[in-house]
């Protein structure tokens, strides 16, 4: 049985925790996303950070790619073939998860994901900027209590528009749902890396063309001011008694 499996058969005996959300804010202390072109593999990369007053044990953290989106579309990754979509090179799929055994009090640990795009993923350009949407799910424990903290993309639409509750202006996050109902201790923050073709050729070639037109221009602009200012100065020479 892979890690995953282990980890969503774990969920179903997990306790409600309530009132954890200051955690969840500060457990993902930094991100690094790649920008990547067609055909490119690259590492996403998470820092989990302990700040809890006892060691996290027992850690599965999961990325899972679930939509592209650019200027004027949003694709869910159910709709693009999976053999176009990007993989974790370690799982071979959309979605990967990594085990470590403790993160003690005040320390990190850094999760790393190896990247690998096909040159049919769908992608951006240099105009209409492409990028594909992570959610990140982490579960472990703090002693003898089972905690588990996901991300946006991991919920389904309608379990979100529960959680996250809009009433004109006010919104608010509906923890007797999120925890109670569904048994998360807290919301993650999502995460994203980008696909995008590079700029085109002849950008640079008319950036190279322009910078040296200009240049030539500013050469010449000098240089007749250049010598009307020194034409002047000899005509006050000559012109003194």
């Amino acid at each position: 049985m892979t890690v995953f499996a282990v980890a969503l058969l774990s969920l179903s005996s997990v306790s409600p925790v309530y009132g954890q959300q200051t955690y969840a804010n500060s457990l993902v202390r930094s991100v690094s996303s790649p920008d990547l072109q067609p055909g490119q593999s690259g590492t996403l990369s998470v820092d989990v950070s302990n700040a809890f007053n006892r060691s996290m044990d027992n850690i599965v953290m999961t990325l899972s790619i679930y939509a592209f989106v650019d200027g004027s579309a949003y694709v869910p990754s159910s709709s693009i073939p999976s053999s176009h979509l990007p993989r974790f090179m370690g799982s071979g799929q959309p979605a990967e998860s990594l085990t470590v055994s403790s993160i003690p009090v005040n320390a990190s640990y850094n999760f790393s994901f190896p990247l690998q795009t096909g040159y049919g993923t769908p992608h951006g350009t240099f105009f209409n900027e492409g990028t594909y949407m992570v959610s990140m799910s982490i579960i472990f424990t703090i002693g003898f209590t089972l905690y588990r903290m996901a991300s946006r993309g991991f919920f389904s639409p309608v379990q979100w528009q529960k959680i996250y509750v809009q009433n004109g202006s006010f919104a608010y996050l509906n923890y007797t749902y999120l925890n109670s109902t569904l048994g998360f201790a807290g919301i993650l923050p999502d995460t994203s890396f980008g696909v995008n073709t590079p700029a085109p050729w002849y950008l640079f070639f008319a950036s190279g063309v322009l910078a040296a037109a200009f240049g030539t221009a500013a050469f010449f602009s000098y240089r007749r001011t250049h010598r009307r200012v020194h034409g002047k100065s000899h005509e006050k020479v000559r012109e003194a008694p």
